[in-house]
């Protein structure tokens, strides 16, 4: 009875065909970087797997499988099946096709260059009670980065108000997040990051502020100082 199950079941694996679990999709790189175009398939069965470039009009086929069939140092196929492409150049921006029996899905792998820098600061001094405007800026990127906030590793992205600034014809400019935030004293030393995304590259640069909010030193200091004042009345009290 186990035996007509198994076969069942792996006919109809072989009917169903293969299945892209994950798809290709637009990746971003720098030149010289290191980039992998996803493409991950299960249930290949007698399927096989190709890899091309498709640039204008030329198209070059990369892999069949695992084996490589173009540069051996340019490329490798890891796992099942993604394409890894080394020391990227221009020549390598253009679209990717992986194929599998009758089916295509396709990508672009884009160049990008990272921002000069990245910073986060108060707009006014934080103080428990308040609300104040925190902003997140990358600097001088091509094109301009997307940004994202994490509060203690919690996505709050919805809530900030994203746009570009000093953008040039030759694409690069600067990106901007602001966000309001109510500030509580609980909020002393909570971490506020902001993360560059580009295109199917994330967190490819951050920036994480410690949250020091203004008075906590001296409220501390009071807060000590009021405890040795009541240690220092119970021990004459005991005397």
């Amino acid at each position: 009875m186990f035996g007509i199950v198994a076969f069942f079941a792996a006919l109809l694996g072989a009917c169903q065909g293969a299945t892209f679990d994950i798809a290709p999709y637009n990746t971003s790189v720098e030149i010289g970087g290191t980039a992998t175009m996803a493409c991950i398939v299960s249930n290949l069965g007698s399927d096989s797997v190709t890899w091309k470039m498709v640039s204008g009009s030329s198209t070059t086929t990369i892999s069949l499988n695992t084996q490589i069939l173009a540069s051996a140092t340019k490329y490798s196929v890891v796992g099942t099946y993604n394409l890894t492409i080394s020391n990227v150049a221009t020549s390598d921006i253009a679209l990717y096709q992986c194929t599998v029996g009758a089916t295509t899905q396709e990508a672009y792998l884009l160049s990008v260059v990272l921002p000069t820098n990245v910073s986060v600061y108060w707009e006014s001094s934080p103080s428990a009670g308040s609300t104040v405007n925190l902003t997140c800026k990358a600097t001088y990127g091509n094109p301009p980065p997307f940004l994202r906030w994490y509060k203690n590793d919690v996505d709050f992205t919805q809530d900030a108000y994203y746009y570009t600034e000093n953008t040039l014809s030759s694409g690069y400019g600067d990106a901007k997040s602001s966000v309001a935030i109510s500030l509580l004293s609980t909020d002393q030393d909570k971490l506020f990051r902001c993360e560059v995304h580009y295109e199917g590259w994330y967190r490819a640069m951050e920036y994480t502020l410690q949250t020091q909010l203004s008075g906590s030193s001296a409220l501390k200091s009071q807060g000590i100082l009021a405890v040795i004042l009541i240690a220092a009345s119970t021990l004459l009290r005991n005397l």
